[in-house]
């Protein structure tokens, strides 16, 4: 089972204010970014959410983008990419 944490937690992992978590997740969603919510539509976050929460920042914070184009990278750079465990003969064949 998935561990999921509520914004609260994550808002206090990150170092923000619970609404400042909530502008972050807006503008994720506008990029197509979809988050799991429970039946009330309240967001629940993932430790995958967390990491593209943290990425975000860093890359706002680091390049002085906007938060807008911030997020567009990273949902870009994680468009497509889906990591797949390997065959025993796959892991194989590249060690040849």
């Amino acid at each position: 089972m998935k561990t999921l944490y509520s914004p609260g937690d994550v808002a206090e992992q990150l170092g923000i204010q619970s609404s400042t978590l909530r502008k972050y997740a807006d503008v994720l969603e506008k990029e197509v970014y979809t988050f799991i919510k429970n039946e009330r539509g309240h967001r629940k976050y993932s430790v995958s959410d967390v990491m593209v929460f943290r990425k975000v920042i860093n890359l706002k914070n680091d390049t002085d983008m906007t938060l807008e184009n911030a997020t567009k990278q990273i949902v870009s750079w994680n468009q497509g990419v889906e990591v797949l465990p390997l065959e025993r003969h796959e892991i194989e064949r590249y060690e040849e």
